[in-house]
């Protein structure tokens, strides 16, 4: 693979990634990752800022 097919790929997706139909999904995507409830990652977010 040439070097700007790469480069391609990857500016491709990142644009795909920070598009804001993503936005909706990342509750999700985090819930999938960590194993957690979306109400134990509000309560983690919460205790962080306080």
């Amino acid at each position: 693979m040439t070097s700007g097919l790469l480069s391609a790929a990857v500016a491709a997706g990142a644009v795909s990634f920070l598009s804001p139909c993503i936005v909706p999904m990342l509750t999700a995507y985090l819930t999938l990752l960590t194993g957690l409830s979306s109400k134990e990652l509000a309560a983690v977010a919460g205790a962080r800022q306080a």
